[in-house]
Protein backbone atom coordinates (compact mmCIF):
# COMPACT_ATOMS: atom_id res chain seq x y z
CA UNK A 1 0.00 0.00 0.00
CA UNK A 2 1.38 3.38 -1.04
CA UNK A 3 1.42 6.14 1.52
CA UNK A 4 1.07 9.77 0.64
CA UNK A 5 4.07 11.76 1.84
CA UNK A 6 3.11 14.06 4.68
CA UNK A 7 4.05 17.74 4.41
CA UNK A 8 6.81 18.90 6.73
CA UNK A 9 6.17 21.34 9.57
CA UNK A 10 7.78 24.04 7.44
CA UNK A 11 5.51 23.32 4.46
CA UNK A 12 2.44 23.47 6.72
CA UNK A 13 3.60 26.72 8.32
CA UNK A 14 4.39 28.22 4.90
CA UNK A 15 0.91 27.39 3.58
CA UNK A 16 -0.73 28.80 6.71
CA UNK A 17 1.35 31.97 6.29
CA UNK A 18 0.43 32.20 2.57
CA UNK A 19 -3.28 31.85 3.43
CA UNK A 20 -3.09 34.52 6.13
CA UNK A 21 -1.30 36.94 3.78
CA UNK A 22 -3.69 36.31 0.88
CA UNK A 23 -6.70 36.88 3.11
CA UNK A 24 -5.17 40.07 4.53
CA UNK A 25 -5.29 38.68 8.08
CA UNK A 26 -1.87 39.93 9.18
CA UNK A 27 -1.59 43.62 10.05
CA UNK A 28 1.57 45.12 8.54
CA UNK A 29 3.04 45.90 11.99
CA UNK A 30 2.81 42.19 12.99
CA UNK A 31 4.10 40.82 9.71
CA UNK A 32 7.88 40.90 10.37
CA UNK A 33 7.61 38.79 13.56
CA UNK A 34 5.26 36.23 12.00
CA UNK A 35 7.11 36.17 8.70
CA UNK A 36 10.66 35.77 9.92
CA UNK A 37 10.65 31.96 10.37
CA UNK A 38 9.15 31.20 6.96
CA UNK A 39 11.20 33.82 5.14
CA UNK A 40 14.48 32.89 6.84
CA UNK A 41 13.96 29.22 6.03
CA UNK A 42 12.95 29.90 2.40
CA UNK A 43 15.87 32.26 1.71
CA UNK A 44 18.33 30.14 3.71
CA UNK A 45 17.37 27.00 1.77
CA UNK A 46 17.74 28.80 -1.56
CA UNK A 47 21.11 30.21 -0.44
CA UNK A 48 22.39 26.75 0.52
CA UNK A 49 21.16 25.17 -2.74
CA UNK A 50 23.09 27.88 -4.64
CA UNK A 51 26.26 26.88 -2.79
CA UNK A 52 26.22 29.88 -0.38
CA UNK A 53 27.94 32.23 -2.85
CA UNK A 54 29.94 35.02 -1.23
CA UNK A 55 30.97 36.90 -4.38
CA UNK A 56 29.31 37.26 -7.74
CA UNK A 57 26.11 38.35 -9.40
CA UNK A 58 23.26 35.93 -8.66
CA UNK A 59 19.84 35.65 -10.27
CA UNK A 60 16.94 35.24 -7.85
CA UNK A 61 13.22 34.41 -7.99
CA UNK A 62 10.89 35.30 -5.12
CA UNK A 63 7.33 34.10 -4.46
CA UNK A 64 5.45 36.93 -2.77
CA UNK A 65 2.11 36.24 -1.06
CA UNK A 66 -0.50 38.75 0.01
CA UNK A 67 -3.63 40.36 -1.31
CA UNK A 68 -1.76 40.93 -4.60
CA UNK A 69 0.53 37.87 -4.92
CA UNK A 70 3.29 37.86 -7.48
CA UNK A 71 6.54 36.24 -8.54
CA UNK A 72 9.58 38.51 -8.77
CA UNK A 73 12.78 38.08 -10.77
CA UNK A 74 15.99 39.99 -10.16
CA UNK A 75 19.75 39.80 -9.87
CA UNK A 76 22.26 41.30 -7.47
CA UNK A 77 25.89 41.08 -6.42
CA UNK A 78 24.63 41.33 -2.81
CA UNK A 79 21.68 39.00 -3.14
CA UNK A 80 20.82 38.47 0.54
CA UNK A 81 20.83 42.20 1.27
CA UNK A 82 18.74 42.86 -1.85
CA UNK A 83 16.16 40.23 -0.86
CA UNK A 84 16.01 41.77 2.61
CA UNK A 85 15.32 45.19 1.02
CA UNK A 86 12.44 43.63 -0.93
CA UNK A 87 11.09 42.04 2.25
CA UNK A 88 11.03 45.37 4.08
CA UNK A 89 9.06 46.89 1.19
CA UNK A 90 6.67 43.92 1.00
CA UNK A 91 6.00 43.93 4.75
CA UNK A 92 4.94 47.59 4.68
CA UNK A 93 2.32 46.64 2.08
CA UNK A 94 1.08 43.53 3.93
CA UNK A 95 2.94 41.04 1.72
CA UNK A 96 5.58 38.44 2.54
CA UNK A 97 7.98 36.00 0.98
CA UNK A 98 6.91 32.34 0.87
CA UNK A 99 9.58 30.85 -1.38
CA UNK A 100 12.91 31.78 -2.94
CA UNK A 101 15.36 30.49 -5.54
CA UNK A 102 18.92 31.79 -5.97
CA UNK A 103 21.34 30.85 -8.75
CA UNK A 104 25.02 30.31 -8.35
CA UNK A 105 27.05 33.42 -9.31
CA UNK A 106 26.77 34.16 -13.03
CA UNK A 107 29.06 36.00 -15.45
CA UNK A 108 25.97 37.27 -17.26
CA UNK A 109 23.26 37.76 -14.61
CA UNK A 110 21.77 40.90 -16.27
CA UNK A 111 21.37 38.96 -19.55
CA UNK A 112 19.87 36.03 -17.65
CA UNK A 113 17.34 38.30 -15.93
CA UNK A 114 16.37 39.88 -19.26
CA UNK A 115 15.91 36.46 -20.86
CA UNK A 116 13.76 35.20 -17.97
CA UNK A 117 11.62 38.36 -18.05
CA UNK A 118 11.08 38.03 -21.81
CA UNK A 119 10.07 34.38 -21.53
CA UNK A 120 7.81 35.04 -18.53
CA UNK A 121 6.13 37.87 -20.46
CA UNK A 122 5.12 35.35 -23.09
CA UNK A 123 3.24 33.37 -20.45
CA UNK A 124 1.16 36.07 -18.80
CA UNK A 125 0.41 39.77 -18.91
CA UNK A 126 1.67 41.76 -15.92
CA UNK A 127 -0.43 44.93 -16.13
CA UNK A 128 0.05 47.34 -13.24
CA UNK A 129 3.17 45.68 -11.86
CA UNK A 130 6.85 46.51 -12.12
CA UNK A 131 8.59 45.00 -15.10
CA UNK A 132 10.25 42.34 -12.93
CA UNK A 133 7.04 41.26 -11.16
CA UNK A 134 4.56 38.73 -12.53
CA UNK A 135 1.21 38.20 -10.80
CA UNK A 136 0.13 35.34 -13.04
CA UNK A 137 3.32 33.28 -13.39
CA UNK A 138 3.75 30.69 -10.65
CA UNK A 139 6.94 30.37 -8.64
CA UNK A 140 7.45 26.88 -10.05
CA UNK A 141 7.12 28.10 -13.65
CA UNK A 142 9.42 31.07 -13.05
CA UNK A 143 12.12 28.95 -11.41
CA UNK A 144 11.89 26.44 -14.26
CA UNK A 145 12.41 29.27 -16.75
CA UNK A 146 15.29 30.71 -14.69
CA UNK A 147 17.02 27.33 -14.33
CA UNK A 148 16.77 26.70 -18.08
CA UNK A 149 18.05 30.18 -18.93
CA UNK A 150 21.01 29.75 -16.55
CA UNK A 151 21.76 26.33 -18.05
CA UNK A 152 21.48 27.67 -21.61
CA UNK A 153 23.63 30.73 -20.96
CA UNK A 154 26.29 28.51 -19.39
CA UNK A 155 26.50 26.61 -22.69
CA UNK A 156 26.70 29.82 -24.73
CA UNK A 157 29.41 31.21 -22.42
CA UNK A 158 31.36 27.97 -22.86
CA UNK A 159 31.08 28.33 -26.66
CA UNK A 160 28.70 25.39 -27.00
CA UNK A 161 25.56 25.63 -29.13
CA UNK A 162 22.21 25.35 -27.34
CA UNK A 163 20.88 22.72 -29.72
CA UNK A 164 23.58 20.08 -29.52
CA UNK A 165 25.63 21.26 -32.48
CA UNK A 166 25.59 21.27 -36.27
CA UNK A 167 24.77 17.56 -36.51
CA UNK A 168 21.42 18.15 -34.76
CA UNK A 169 20.11 21.22 -36.58
CA UNK A 170 20.63 23.48 -39.57
CA UNK A 171 21.13 26.67 -37.53
CA UNK A 172 24.31 28.76 -37.69
CA UNK A 173 27.06 27.64 -35.34
CA UNK A 174 29.93 30.14 -35.48
CA UNK A 175 33.28 28.48 -35.08
CA UNK A 176 31.91 24.94 -35.37
CA UNK A 177 32.20 22.78 -38.52
CA UNK A 178 29.03 22.19 -40.57
CA UNK A 179 27.95 18.58 -41.07
CA UNK A 180 28.51 16.95 -44.44
CA UNK A 181 25.35 16.91 -46.57
CA UNK A 182 23.67 13.53 -46.82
Amino acid sequence: METTPQPSDFELRREEYRTMLTAGLLPAHELPQVARHVEDKAVGGAWERAGSPVDGDCLYVLSVAGTHPRTKIGHSTRVLRRIDEHLNEYHVNGHGLVDAWISEPLDNAPDAETAVRRLASLLKHRSGYRREEYPSVSFRAMTSIAEEVVRSLAHVTAGEPLCGGPKDCAGPHPGLPRPASA
